[in-house]
Order: structure tokens, then C-alpha cells, then sequence
């Protein structure tokens, strides 16, 4: 690479060493006489060499990292480059060898197939050679089976015989299984309808039941009202008993007001009575009326039945 030089002193120029003594003499006087200006600009030219010195150098080693950083690029895009052919070469080895695994197999199932022809000629040779031999006596009995067709037909006939009467054997039996399914049917609807009537028969049972409660309520009823009116009969009697006997005034009207107010209680109560009497006669009527009209349905549903 290039290096910066020093710049060459105008005043001493291109000259020879000799030459630099002679002058030295009058240069050291010439210094001298110069003074302070001349010894300012010989040390802003050094200062300057210097400065023109370090930028040289600096930009030598900017240039040297540069190149570097260069040489680094390019090493690592070859060891790319070079990874990239490495994988593709991998890669054309694998198909090669998928493709060398895959003309194997072929040629391994064109041989087993060669043999299999083989095989299969050989086994089409004995063939034939049977068919010849079957040819030949097939010629050698042509006369037994002439004589054989006659029987041959006759058993033929039997057979077709016997396949009608399986298929009407089949046709019976089919209809045997839907007869039979009917009839199990049959039996089942009327399980199930005599289950039914047992239900119902059970519900019968509980309005009767209710109704023989209401029937004891109502004896129970009439049973109170009997004993009330003996009541006030027995009273009614101690009463004219009191008249004949000429009781006191206070007793004769305590038995006149407590049979007043039984008698009112009593028209009461058979009011009550006759009202609640009739109420329960109309919806006994009704309820016995319903029950007889369902019970007569249901017996005649289980004689259509049976």
C-alpha cells in the first residue's frame, strides 16, 4: 500500500548531503536572523506532516478493518454457498438412492413375475396335456354316454319334482309361522284387554266401596235422627206426665221450652235430611246408573272377545 511522504521543504529543495553541510552554516544564520516567525511556520509544516502522517495511517487501518469485514463476508457466503451444495448434494444422493431402492423393487417383481410365468406355463403345459387326455377318452366313451342320457333325463325330472314339492313345503310352513303370529297376536290384545277389564273391575270395587261408606253415613244419619225423635217423645211423655202429676209452674215451662226447641231442631234436621236424602238418592241413581251402563259395555267387549 502507498504511504504518505513527507512534503519537501520549498527552501531546502532536491538537494545532495554535501550540499545540506555547505548550507548549514548559513542556514543556522539565517535561523537565527529569521526569529520566531520562521521557527512557527517549520513547526506548522512538521505539525501538518505529522497530521498528514496519522491521517495515513488511520486511514490505512480503516481500510485494513474494511477489508476484513470483506474477507469475513465473503468466507462466511462461501461456507453458505458451500452448505447449500453440500445439502443439495445430499440431497441428489437420497433420490438417487430412492430411485436406485425403487428399480430394485421393480426389477425383484419383474423377476417374480418371470417366474410366476413360468410357473404358470408349466402348469398350463400339464393342462393341456390332460385336456388331451380327457379328449381321448371322452372319444373312447362317446357310445356309454349316448346311453346314459335317457337315465340322465329321468333323473333330471325327479329332481325338478322334488324342488316342487319343497317349494310347496316352504309356502306352507311360511304360511303356518303367520297363522301362528297371528295367534299370538290374537292371544296378546287380549291379555292386554283382560287386563284392562281387571282394572276397571278394580275401579268398580272402589266406587263401590265409596258408595257403601256413603250408605253407612247415611244409616248413621237416620240412626241420630231415630234417637232424637225418641228423645222428644220421652219427652213429650214426661211432659203429659207432668200435666196429670199438677207439677210447678217453673218445671212445666222448662219442659214446654225444651221441647219447643227439640221440635225446632228436629223440623231441621229433617229438612236437612230430606234435602241431603234427596241429593244423595239423585247422585246414587247417577252414579249407579253410569256404573251399570259401564259395567254392561265391558261385559259385552269381554264376550265379543272371548
Amino acid at each position: 500500500m502507498h504511504k504518505d511522504t513527507a512534503p519537501i521543504d520549498p527552501i531546502i529543495g532536491e538537494l545532495t548531503t554535501r550540499e545540506l553541510a555547505d548550507i548549514g552554516p548559513g542556514l543556522s544564520s539565517q535561523w537565527s536572523r529569521g526569529g520566531t516567525k520562521k521557527r512557527g511556520v517549520y513547526w506548522l509544516a512538521g505539525g501538518l506532516i505529522l497530521i498528514s502522517v496519522c491521517i495515513g495511517f488511520y486511514w490505512q487501518q480503516q481500510s485494513i478493518k474494511q477489508l476484513k469485514q470483506y474477507l469475513l463476508k465473503a468466507e462466511k457466503i462461501t461456507q453458505q454457498r458451500h452448505a447449500v451444495d453440500e445439502e443439495q448434494f445430499a440431497l441428489t444422493i437420497q433420490q438417487a438412492t430412492a430411485k436406485l431402492q425403487l428399480l430394485t423393487s421393480h426389477l425383484k417383481q419383474l423377476k417374480q413375475q418371470f417366474v410366476m410365468q413360468g410357473q404358470q406355463y408349466t402348469v398350463m403345459q400339464r393342462e393341456l396335456t390332460l385336456l388331451k387326455n380327457q379328449q381321448a377318452e371322452h372319444a373312447s366313451l362317446g357310445i356309454s354316454l349316448s346311453k346314459l342320457k335317457q337315465p340322465f333325463a329321468e333323473l333330471k325330472a325327479e329332481q325338478l319334482e322334488i324342488q316342487k314339492k319343497l317349494a310347496q313345503l316352504q309356502q306352507l310352513y311360511e304360511q303356518q309361522q303367520t297363522e301362528q303370529k297371528s295367534k299370538q297376536e290374537a292371544m296378546q290384545e287380549l291379555a292386554d284387554s283382560l287386563s284392562r277389564q281387571q282394572l276397571l273391575l278394580s275401579e268398580l270395587k272402589r266406587q263401590q266401596t265409596t258408595l257403601s261408606v256413603d250408605i253407612a253415613d247415611f244409616s248413621s244419619s237416620h240412626v241420630e235422627q231415630q234417637a232424637l225423635v225418641n228423645r222428644i217423645l220421652k219427652i213429650e211423655q214426661q211432659l203429659e206426665k207432668a200435666l196429670q202429676e199438677s207439677q210447678s209452674h217453673a218445671d212445666l215451662a222448662s219442659l214446654k221450652a225444651d221441647n219447643l226447641w227439640l221440635k225446632m231442631e228436629l223440623e231441621q234436621l229433617q229438612a236437612q235430611h230430606k234435602k241431603s236424602l234427596d241429593l244423595e238418592k239423585v247422585i246414587m241413581k247417577q252414579e249407579f246408573d253410569a256404573y251399570k251402563r259401564q259395567f254392561n259395555r265391558r261385559l259385552s267387549e269381554l264376550e265379543r272377545n272371548q
